[in-house]
């Protein structure tokens, strides 16, 4: 694992990006979307909404994507001394120079920046949610596929 001190592009462009970050990216917005689905109302979900930059945080120290089943599931107790690497892998992984230019990266690093206001996240949610016709681990090629464009019928 490197340290924080070694971030930098070279490192970052010679780094592999993990297998299931696409799947752990999409797992915490799909997330993120029911936590407001879950709101009873809309003075609740003022109320009550985590913010993404903590959301992400929480989510990476208790879930993950299990390498066999590549389904979500929660952290062991024998996993719970490594969140900070978990994290700091997610983190590399979204830094790394050849995902720059995806919307979805983009996005995904404007909200973790808390650039959006939370009416904002929540209409990209709903709309995303809409355009991949529910959550995204509910199919095998949404979960880890680049998709620069949805297809629209």
């Amino acid at each position: 694992m490197h340290s924080i001190e070694d971030l930098n592009i070279q490192n970052l462009k010679s780094r592999r990006i993990s297998n299931t970050f696409f799947a752990v990216l999409r797992s915490i917005l799909d997330s993120k979307y029911r936590e407001f689905l879950m709101m009873p109302d809309s003075n609740a979900c003022a109320k009550m909404f985590t913010k993404f930059p903590e959301f992400v945080y929480s989510w990476l120290g208790k879930f993950t994507i299990d390498s066999k089943t590549f389904e979500i599931r929660l952290l062991d107790k024998s996993e719970a001394n490594i969140c900070d690497e978990i994290r700091l892998s997610f983190f590399y992984d979204l830094l790394h120079p050849n995902l720059s230019t995806l919307w979805e990266i983009i996005t995904f690093k404007e909200f973790l920046a808390e650039k959006a206001s939370k009416d904002e996240i929540v209409f990209y949610l709903h709309c995303r949610n809409l355009l991949y016709e529910g959550a995204t681990l509910n199919s095998s090629d949404k979960k880890f596929l680049v998709m620069p464009f949805v297809n629209m019928k």
